[in-house]
């Protein structure tokens, strides 16, 4: 049969080698016909036949001057017109195959279908599929659908050893997995069964630029000829230059592109590509690359620098710090964050990759983790060694393209000119572009790896960097043999597991499974005879950072967006809106251990002080500047030394220390006789056994302080405020060891009549514990003095006023849980930038502050007062879904499957969003109760107050309090459970229970008429 002809004698095919001349001008010519149903074979070129069918390609790896391939159908836009031979026209799109496609497809396969494909089950080929292709007109009505897989149908050769199959048929055809795709199925309408051919064709080059090759193969009955295309002209290269690009010439001049090319020397290249004599793409290569910038802006260790490596080279800091812990710890400094903290967290890359650890408990369970983990705790904290830069002394190794463009045409094939312009410089292995953070992502960077900024770089450039190697298109994956042991040692020498990986390796060569039994794989790739990746497989599961791939998902197109994305404050909030951005919207019990969330987000540490607008920086510790393009507030609020409004909250750390209303005690004042005007801002020196706990370092200090002092051998504590946390911090104190008549519970007047339990049960409860415990409780008190008015640090003595006589307490820590409210550097921060505050920072329903460019959320927050709800804040809802919400707002920006974002008028701006996600709160208490509460988004009321609505609903109740067995459920009026309230005294699964909130009680097996009846007796 004829085969595919180039620009050679027709109806023959010269395949040309790397690095070969190539032809000016070429086309295919048509072999045979096939006038009725074979409108396939006047797309498809034919192989030699084997095993009874004949192997049909559309062969597009033909060469043009400058290296560009191109697809034989060319490359069309997303939107295109066919026309059936009765003159009727059809506006067809093209997308990805959804499963809801299918019914649609099977109405589609005809006879002919079955005789080229065979019988196909459709749903599994599409699961299966690398690349499923659909067109569909304006009415959504399905036009034709192709499925491709990167192994060939009708059983010819098995999935991993097809190549040789080929090279048999033609040992010039020089196709691989990587760069060959086979049709496995189409569908089409029949009036437009050529034009959808066409298109999809076209859609497949365009979507897969390595792609060279698609093949199908047909039984040896079928006939299929042979028909031909030509490239269109284009026009020259200024024309396609200023269509990408009018500033280079408002700066240089009309000339610019001329001089450019004039300025050739041996460090200066400019290279076009041309077809049919006509340029269609033009790149400007330079050897001269400014290394010292780019060693102070960008992490390119993976790269050695871009640098030939030197024996004076300093890769790693000096070691000048250390960290002792008992055996058994966890090394390294951790970081958590919590609804309301600022992120305390590693700059250190590789640290964050082995000890970033993210928690959602209460702060004193942070503190109770430690104290079961830790037997002995001694802390040298690292200095910061974020600022150490390696120094490579090795020549560069790197060339760089000044300028880049090609006709859209044809950008598929922009890689083609990698290999053109390392012949240039032999003697260069890595090839980089800067580019605007804010470009769209072009086809050439998608094969480039993007580096990462350091954090106080201020380029407003991205820099990608690409190897030769890159160019190699052939790689082998095979079962692992003795012999590839050397590769794998060099290769995992510098990785942390390299270890295990190789003990792993030693295994499989002499049992193939591990000394339990497991069955055990290992795969390497090699490329060029070197390998260069190991895979372990075992038949296990680890529970811990499982990641998943398939073969549908292999060509699946991923958008990179290259803009600024800083988000302020490691809360809840906050992660959540990381989160959502990198990963899918799922979570589970563990999702901050198992999703690393730091290989995606650049952290870095310290307290925000000031915001420039106008140049779009964020300050960080009055010294690192980060640049942003959209700026996320998330800082939530924190633990505050006395309760005063919004804004005027302490100062720097002073802000978390209590301030002394400093009346004398010894003339008996009581509450009524303290001035408001004594509720100050504390701004004297810090007590060294002050502790507000905050987040996890602060709980790692409080406990570093009890075991180096031996609190729990003598001495009072006493812990002043009335929210859930002082409660938790009594329970862990217990647990220490503290005795409880050395625990003094100091509760300040409340700011509210609704409690932090809001439950009379369970508050009686916790007093029933305390007073079994032998902690004192205060109620109504206000802090006084500190050692009596003298120096406070340390405190010795806290003298307190209440609403009857004053009184004193020995002091040997101080615990604060006063009103959490914006940190004061925070509020100064926003003020200075001139943010709308009042209170809190202002929003809109959509996240927007008065800056276009800088979004909040959280606790932080309040809406602005034209929608008149001033009662709801994001306070009140649930802060992952408010994460959430914004992730979803922020992905319209950028998204470009999502439709775009359309602003609601401001006349109709009007109402604020509402959430449905439950409001999640608990803890262990005093008396050991493992405390859970789950209830809808709404303002506090008193519970005995929402008792007495005549809608209020239902309860059922089981078990008691002083029996350690209490789950509470309110039923609403919809027969939806609306609120859980479990107190136990043995743990128990949160999480299942957290699920129940808003099921109806029928999908709970009737639950208010089992109850009723008597048949739950226990709701555990």
């Amino acid at each position: 049969m004829a085969a595919a002809a180039t620009a050679g004698e027709p109806g023959t095919t010269e395949h040309l080698p790397e690095g070969s001349p190539t032809p000016r001008n070429f086309r295919t010519t048509a072999g045979s016909r096939n006038r009725k149903r074979n409108w396939l074979g006047r797309l498809l070129t034919s192989l030699p036949r084997r095993d009874g069918v004949n192997v049909v390609s559309v062969v597009t790896g033909l060469r043009v001057n400058s290296g560009l391939f191109f697809s034989l159908l060319g490359t069309g836009s997303k939107m295109s017109v066919l026309t059936s031979p009765r003159g009727k026209v059809e506006v067809v799109h093209c997308r990805r195959t959804e499963s809801q496609d299918i019914y649609c497809i099977k109405n589609l396969i005809r006879k002919f279908t079955q005789k080229l494909f065979g019988n196909l089950n459709i749903i599994y080929l599409l699961e299966k599929a690398n690349l499923a292709i659909t067109l569909h007109n304006d009415q959504e009505e399905i036009m034709a659908q192709a499925t491709f897989l990167d192994y060939p149908n009708w059983n010819i050769a098995t999935q991993d050893d097809w190549v040789s199959v080929f090279r048999e048929l033609d040992s010039d055809i020089p196709c691989t997995p990587l760069n060959t795709l086979f049709m496995h199925l189409f569908v089409a309408v029949d009036e437009y069964s050529v034009g959808c051919c066409k298109e999809i064709i076209r859609t497949v080059f365009r979507a897969v630029p390595d792609l060279h090759f698609v093949f199908l193969i047909v039984p040896s009955c079928m006939s299929l000829g042979l028909s031909f295309d030509r490239v269109e002209d284009h026009d020259d290269l200024m024309p396609i230059f200023l269509h990408h690009d009018t500033i280079l010439k408002e700066t240089y001049g009309e000339y610019f592109l001329a001089e450019l090319i004039e300025a050739q020397d041996e460090e200066n290249h400019a290279v076009v590509c041309e077809v049919e004599g006509v340029a269609v793409g033009f790149m400007s290569v330079c050897s001269q690359v400014n290394l010292q910038l780019l060693h102070k802006c960008f992490d390119l260790g993976p790269f050695h620098g871009l640098c030939i490596p030197h024996q004076d080279d300093i890769l790693e800091p000096p070691q000048e710090f250390s960290i002792h812990e008992s055996s058994g710890t966890r090394k390294g400094a951790e970081a958590t964050v919590e609804e309301a903290l600022s992120p305390v967290i590693s700059e250190n890359t590789s640290e964050v990759e082995d000890s970033e650890k993210l928690s959602q408990v209460s702060s004193m369970v942070y503190m109770g983790y430690y104290i079961s983990h830790r037997s002995s705790l001694s802390l040298s904290l690292p200095e910061d060694t974020s600022s150490f830069r390696p120094v490579y002394r090795g020549a560069s190794t790197a060339f760089c393209i000044q300028l880049f463009f090609i006709d859209e045409k044809y950008e598929a094939r922009s890689l083609d000119f990698m290999n053109f312009v390392f012949h240039l410089f032999h003697d260069k292995d890595f090839c980089i572009i800067s580019v605007p953070h804010l470009t769209p992502e072009f086809v050439l960077i998608q094969s480039f790896v993007k580096m990462v900024p350091f954090n106080n770089c201020t380029l407003d450039q991205d820099l990608y960097v690409f190897h030769r190697a890159g160019l190699l298109k052939t790689i082998k994956i095979r079962l692992a043999t003795l012999s590839d042991t050397p590769g794998v040692e060099k290769l995992v020498s510098t990785l942390m597991p390299s270890k295990s990986i190789l003990e792993d390796l030693k295994q499989y060569n002499e049992a193939r499974r591990d000394p339990d039994g497991t069955p055990l794989q290992v795969f390497v790739a090699e490329v060029a005879e070197q390998v260069v990746g190991i895979a372990v497989i075992r038949n296990e599961m680890l529970s811990y950072a499982l990641n998943h791939t398939n073969r549908k998902l292999s060509l699946e197109p991923k958008i990179t967006i290259n803009a600024k994305i800083v988000v302020i404050g490691a809360s809840n909030v906050g992660i959540s809106f990381l989160e959502t951005l990198v990963f899918c919207h799922c979570y589970n019990d563990r999702d901050h251990e198992l999703m690393s969330l730091c290989s995606w987000v650049n952290v870095v540490v310290g307290r925000m002080t000031a915001i420039d607008r106008a140049a779009k920086q964020v300050i960080v510790s009055r010294e690192k500047v980060v640049l942003y393009d959209h700026l996320i507030l998330c800082t939530g609020r924190q633990y505050q030394g006395s309760s005063q409004g919004p804004g005027d909250a302490g100062r720097g750390d002073g802000a978390q220390v209590p301030c002394p209303t400093e009346v004398d005690i010894s003339l008996h004042p009581t509450n009524r006789e303290v001035s408001n005007s004594c509720l100050r801002r504390y701004t004297g020196p810090i007590p060294c056994n002050h502790f507000t706990l905050n987040d996890e370092e602060d709980c790692l200090r409080a406990l570093a302080w009890i075991k180096n002092k031996s609190i729990t051998a003598e001495g009072n504590v006493i812990i002043y405020g009335n929210s859930i946390d002082t409660y938790t911090t009594v329970e862990t104190l217990l647990n220490l060891g503290i005795r409880g008549s050395c625990i003094h519970l100091v509760q300040h007047p409340p700011t509210s009549i609704i409690t932090c339990i809001n439950d009379c049960a369970v508050e009686g409860a916790i007093e029933d514990a305390l007073q079994a415990a032998g902690v004192t409780v205060y109620r109504d008190a206000l802090l006084a003095q500190w050692n009596n008015g003298l120096y406070p640090d340390p405190i010795h003595t806290a003298s307190f006023t209440t609403p009857t006589k004053p009184f004193q307490l020995p002091c040997s820590m101080f615990f604060s849980f006063l009103e959490k409210n914006v940190d004061y550097e925070t509020f100064k921060a926003f003020n200075d930038a001139c943010l709308v505050y009042d209170g809190r920072l202002v929003i809109d329903s959509n996240f927007h502050t008065n800056d276009i460019a800088i979004r909040a959320a959280g606790p932080l927050t309040k809406f602005s007062n034209r929608y008149y709800s001033n009662e709801w804040t994001h306070s009140n809802f649930n802060s992952k879904e408010i994460g959430f919400q914004l992730a979803a707002v922020m992905l319209k920006l950028f998204d470009p499957t999502l439709e775009p974002v359309t602003e609601p008028p401001a006349d109709l701006d009007r109402l604020i969003p509402m959430y449905k996600g439950a409001k999640i709160k608990g803890g262990i208490l005093p008396g050991s109760y493992h405390y859970l509460h789950v209830s809808k988004p709404a303002i506090p009321t008193p519970l005995e107050v929402q008792r007495a609505q005549s809608d209020f609903g239902s309860e059922i109740v089981t078990g008691n309090v002083k029996n350690g067995n209490y789950f509470r459920i309110h039923i609403n009026k919809y027969k939806m459970v609306e609120t859980i309230t479990c107190l136990s005294k043995v743990p128990f699964p949160a999480s299942n229970y957290i699920r129940l909130f808003g099921q109806h009680e029928q999908a709970l097996n009737n639950l208010c008429a089992r109850y009723e009846d008597g048949l739950v007796p226990d709701l555990y």
